[in-house]
């Protein structure tokens, strides 16, 4: 997943800072702004201590938590591979329990879930926004106990990995990188360069704070965290009274699929039901460049493909009012309006901070996700654009309530308040960090440094594929600077990913069109691991979960069920956006085809 898109989904900040003395026995984990949630949960070894995770009403990050979710914290080994390290971190995880007794004969185990990231708090996905507990259990079953684990130096999770001295500063600090950032679509070898010294003085703050063969960095690679998910199951089966666990039962979100795929590399023996939804390759996650530059093969078809024909298949689509529009009609108002705003930036009214097409591709990429229910955004802000920027001209626009509510391009400058004493208008969940760089950059098998020449030659490889995706050279300058890998990778990494055999097979999932893991990723990592199968979803999007489709939760079932796939299946959807009946989009992935329409 895109850091870019991480910036959504990790400004979960509420107002105030509060500082929490470490207790070893407790584990506190140094929260900011009241986020509390775990920081009275003690955290146990041999055992897990369940408790209900809304039982202390002083702490008000628990607001909208079902009440029937349970909380625990269990101190891992910092280093597996080391026996003589004797440190822990304490890692936090949320269950919700199946409607039977786990000690029950009939209790079907734990499943486990990943929401990608990495650095998407897994804990916050069974909040009341997402449910992601109770939305896995309603498909499964209600004999299943759905568990989520925050990984290392994430949300709730030691350790804390943060490298400004408070997470405001962090918060800000970030925004303000993010937010002197040019495109050097637009500006050149010059933007590019800036971006670069950008963040080198950026990392610069975390080289300072964390260095040495010992430091933080080193101790949360994706390898251990798979080791902590086994830990984790096996602990539950056990504490079920089961003499003999069974192997881990998985569903994997995006970078939750990379997850996935080291664990069923390391432990293929243990392997008992594994989806992996919106397929990571993961072998070019290991390296510095090309990862980004695979993330955004087919991006442009969400917009040109998928989002104009669902609009020119609906008069609801803010484009097409009078339901006369054509894809091909659509999409040549929307190349207008980019190439618009490429040529002449906008300011909206009273922010003194201009919108350029980088902006606008931040806002297209993380609204190219759950389509589902984020096209009919991109309609409103794009109509917006088209009558008020384009048509009109104009430079200074003020910007409608409807309009700023989903694009939010004058928060920048509300986030700098809270350094004043401001409040900040966010949910509250764990603590926000540089985790995304710190797992992404560990994880390499391949290391280069960063040079200004060779970042313009991996601009030039995305611009070729998408324009808009050339936000992503923003996610490969996070490893500028973490260039000595007896510093930087992860104490354990995986030298090539796959299995010959694993004990089940694993079912790989996927979109016809995604934005950011390609459909080719689920059959590449078919072929490392014979015997699994691939599901292609008739649909444009990241996670096929984010659309409804009762040919997928019937194969999904089957497999849980059986624990056989096939090769290769395709399978329609039940709604599109706008309420279109079915689907507009028909896949032969497997044949490697284009999309028919």
């Amino acid at each position: 997943m895109s850091r870019l898109v991480l910036l959504t989904a990790l400004t979960g900040l509420a107002s105030g800072v509060i500082a929490l003395d470490r207790t070893p026995q407790f584990h506190q984990l140094h929260k900011r702004l009241g986020g509390t949630l775990f920081d009275f949960i003690p955290a146990t070894e041999e055992t897990l201590a369940w408790q209900p995770c809304s039982s202390n009403t002083s702490h008000d990050d628990d607001d909208g938590l079902d009440p029937t979710l349970l909380c625990a914290k269990l101190l891992v080994p910092r280093d597996y591979l080391n026996a003589s390290d004797t440190l822990t971190y304490a890692i936090a995880m949320i269950k919700k329990p199946a409607a039977i007794s786990e000690s029950s004969p009939d209790w079907r185990g734990p499943v486990f879930f990943n929401p990608g990231g990495p650095g998407i708090e897994a804990i916050n996905s069974f909040r009341v926004n997402f449910t992601m507990g109770a939305r896995l259990q309603s498909f499964l079953g209600p004999n299943y106990s759905v568990v989520s684990i925050d990984p290392r130096s994430v949300g709730y999770s030691e350790p804390v990995i943060n490298c400004e001295d408070s997470v405001a500063e962090f918060q800000v600090g970030y925004d303000r990188l993010f937010a002197s950032f040019r495109s050097p679509l637009t500006g050149g070898i010059e933007a590019m360069g800036e971006q670069l010294a950008l963040y080198e003085e950026y990392n610069g703050k975390c080289i300072r704070k964390f260095n040495g063969t010992d430091n933080p960095l080193r101790f949360v690679g994706t390898a251990a965290v798979a080791r902590d998910m086994l830990r984790v199951s096996d602990m539950m089966w056990k504490d079920a009274g089961r003499k003999v666990p069974k192997g881990l039962q998985y569903w994997g979100a995006s970078y939750g699929t990379t997850l996935g795929q080291y664990f069923a590399t390391l432990f293929p023996d243990r392997v008992e039901r594994v989806v992996l939804d919106a397929v990571g390759d993961g072998e070019e996650w290991q390296t510095t460049y090309d990862n980004e530059v695979n993330w955004v093969d087919t991006l442009d078809d969400v917009l040109y493909t998928g989002f104009s024909g669902y609009c020119a298949a609906s008069k609801a689509c803010l484009l097409n009012p009078h339901g006369t529009e054509t894809r091909a009609s659509i999409n040549r108002r929307i190349r207008k309006i980019l190439e618009h705003i490429k040529r002449q930036p906008f300011v909206p009214e009273g922010t003194g901070k201009t919108i350029s097409f980088f902006n606008l591709s931040s806002f297209l990429y993380a609204n190219f996700y759950s389509t589902i229910r984020t096209f009919p955004r991109i309609a409103l802000v794009l109509s917006f654009l088209e009558q008020e920027v384009v048509l009109a001209n104009k430079r200074v626009v003020k910007i409608p309530s409807e309009v700023n509510r989903w694009t939010e391009w004058a928060i920048p400058d509300q986030r700098c308040e809270i350094l004043a004493g401001g409040d900040m208008p966010y949910t509250k969940t764990g603590t926000p960090s540089d985790a995304f760089n710190f797992i992404k950059c560990s994880d390499r098998t391949v290391f280069e440094k960063l040079e200004l020449d060779k970042m313009m030659k991996v601009h030039d490889k995305i611009v070729r594929k998408s324009e808009i995706g050339t936000v992503q050279t923003f996610n490969v300058l996070g490893c500028s600077l973490f260039d000595d890998p007896k510093q930087y990778q992860a104490v354990e990494v995986v030298p090539k990913v796959g299995a010959k055999k694993t004990k089940f097979p694993i079912f790989f999932t996927s979109h016809t069109i995604d934005p950011v893991t390609p459909l080719k990723n689920a059959f590449n990592m078919q072929k490392v691991f014979p015997g699994s199968g691939v599901l292609e979803q008739y649909s444009v999007g990241h996670l096929v979960l984010t659309w409804p489709s009762k040919c997928t939760l019937k194969y999904v079932l089957e497999y849980f069920e059986t624990g056989k796939v096939p090769k290769y299946v395709g399978c329609g959807v039940d709604e599109g956006p706008w309420g279109v009946k079915g689907e507009l989009v028909k896949g032969k992935g497997s044949k490697g085809k284009r999309w028919l329409w």
